[in-house]
């Protein structure tokens, strides 16, 4: 399996929400969510950018001939991978990017969809006939949230390791 596609692979599952069927004459879609912004979505609305990925468990991603693991996973992704950018509207409306601002990035990736922040700190996505909900923490500042998944990652040698990701975006 090619390292840079796997890492891609788990970005869009960290941070997308995955398409459906169209072939499917039963298939039954979530409704985009609708409504005026609370106050506190309107202070969420903006572009937010990835800052950074973060394993509980060290792991080698890298193929550079020295094994050298780490925890820090968003220093061992090439440069298209650290480039996602969410796009909170203030219509309700949202768009994610992989790989735009970049200008050699073979495996772009953009999705939207419309969003709430609702129950304390609970993100909601709906995405073509995907409805996804992340617990999310938000700094004092409202400059960062973050949000964790547990995955199975697989290293350079081919060992899977269990491991919660913590995944940090940071507001322009």
């Amino acid at each position: 399996m090619k390292k840079p596609f796997f890492l891609a692979t788990l970005i869009a599952i960290n941070l997308l929400v995955f398409s459906c069927n169209s072939n499917d004459d039963n298939l039954v879609c979530d409704d985009p969510i609708t409504g005026e912004l609370s106050d506190k979505e309107t202070e969420f609305s903006g572009e937010w950018v990835l800052k950074s990925v973060v394993s509980d468990e060290p792991i080698d991603l890298t193929n550079d001939d020295v094994t050298n693991p780490s925890t820090n996973i968003y220093a061992q992704y090439p440069a298209c991978l650290k480039d996602n950018i969410y796009n909170f509207k203030s219509d309700r409306d949202y768009t994610f990017l992989q790989g735009s601002t970049l200008s050699d990035c073979d495996n772009t990736i953009e999705s939207d969809g419309t969003w709430q922040l609702s129950n304390g700190n609970t993100l909601t996505t709906v995405s073509y006939c995907s409805r996804v909900s992340l617990a999310i923490v938000i700094n004092n500042e409202g400059t960062e949230f973050s949000y964790e998944r547990s995955v199975i990652l697989i290293d350079i040698k081919g060992k899977e390791i269990p491991s919660t990701l913590t995944t940090t975006f940071e507001k322009k």
